[in-house]
């Protein structure tokens, strides 16, 4: 039977939406933030942070580390328990049936 879809409309070897998105709109989200920031709304907004991670608010201290140093590396344990999981074993065997 026919499958009468014909490739969903993507062309062949097309990748559609796939893979992250260009800088180009990175800047424009940037600027957009600037533009809706106005003269010296950066600066208050991290004035604000900086002022309630003085005062102990992590979330604000975790912001700008995030922003200054950059995230930390994460790191997944791929144990359980502390011992290490075992492969499956694949017994291949000469006789056929």
């Amino acid at each position: 039977m026919a499958d009468k879809r014909k490739n969903n409309g993507a062309k062949k070897g097309e990748n559609r939406g796939a893979g992250r998105k260009p800088k180009s709109y990175e800047h424009e989200i940037r600027a957009a933030i600037e533009e809706a920031a106005g003269d010296g709304g950066l600066l208050s907004l991290w004035q604000s942070t900086f002022t309630e991670a003085r005062k102990g608010s992590i979330s604000h201290q975790n912001t700008i580390y995030a922003y200054y140093y950059g995230k930390p590396k994460e790191h997944i344990d791929l144990t359980t328990d502390g011992e290490q999981i075992l492969a499956p074993q694949i017994i291949l065997s000469a006789n056929k049936p």
